[in-house]
């Protein structure tokens, strides 16, 4: 792992970089859509964005934490 390591910081981060700015322009562009779809009104709307960015945001903390802790023991 302590070989790879750079490789998958890098590919985490851009994974982030990426993900952050779909994360951006898709609700900016699809938020009548996805309120149509899910029937919501705009709170309903604006707690199911909040959700999901948070669970993201737990997701990639564990996963930063995982190569934190690797190449600390390593």
């Amino acid at each position: 792992m302590k070989k790879n390591y750079p490789y998958n910081v890098g590919l985490v981060t851009t994974l982030f970089v990426v993900y952050s700015f779909c994360l951006n322009t898709a609700s900016a562009v699809f938020s009548n859509a996805i309120k149509t779809s899910l029937l919501a009104s705009n709170v309903g709307l604006s707690v199911a964005s909040s959700t999901f960015i948070l669970g993201f945001a737990f997701i990639m903390s564990i996963l930063m934490l995982y190569f934190i802790k690797d190449s600390v023991l390593s």
